[in-house]
């Protein structure tokens, strides 16, 4: 009996190399340079509080920007994730984010076997082409939300009202 030569094997071990890279090569996808799809126009940041939330599409043009969720526990106020919502558009440069979707589910986690409620909101964020927003003067600091304190001046430092037309001098308008 004849024992095969070595030289067989390594044919046959080169000829199936071959075929498996031409198989995979041929499966593999090469990015070129030129894209069909329309490109993500990008935009300055913009201040939150000019961001509308909108339950549907607006009929006028607008440039999709991209989708954000939000997920937060439902004991949050729902104007806390409205508000992160705004604050996500706002860094996107969208002037509107459509509410596509808000559910409020529990969920379980299995390590410290406690159940939560929580919320999810889905928004498409949008630039509104009929609406002109300024950027930030700054677009790498977003401005912080108006706190609701109280004016600097006390009703008792207050200057008095101006006296009413055809009051005599030195009257005032208490």
């Amino acid at each position: 009996m004849k024992q095969p030569r070595c030289g067989v094997y390594l044919n046959l071990f080169i000829a199936l190399n071959v075929a498996v890279c031409l198989t995979l090569g041929g499966c593999a996808h090469r990015a070129s340079g030129r894209s069909t799809a329309a490109q993500t126009p990008t935009y300055p940041p913009i201040s939150p509080a000019s961001v509308q939330i909108i339950n549907r599409r607006p009929p006028v043009a607008y440039d999709e920007l991209g989708r954000v969720t939000v997920q937060t526990e439902s004991v949050q106020p729902r104007a806390r994730s409205m508000q992160e919502v705004r604050e996500m558009a706002a860094q996107a440069g969208a002037n509107a984010a459509v509410l596509l979707d808000e559910r409020t589910f529990r969920q379980h986690n299995s390590v410290t076997r406690r159940s939560t409620n929580m919320r999810r909101l889905i928004a498409l964020l949008i630039r509104r082409k009929d609406v002109w927003t300024p950027p930030l003067e700054n677009p790498y600091q977003v401005p912080a939300a108006p706190s609701p304190s109280p004016s600097p001046r006390s009703e008792r430092g207050a200057p008095p009202p101006p006296a009413p037309q055809g009051a005599p001098p030195g009257a005032t308008g208490t």
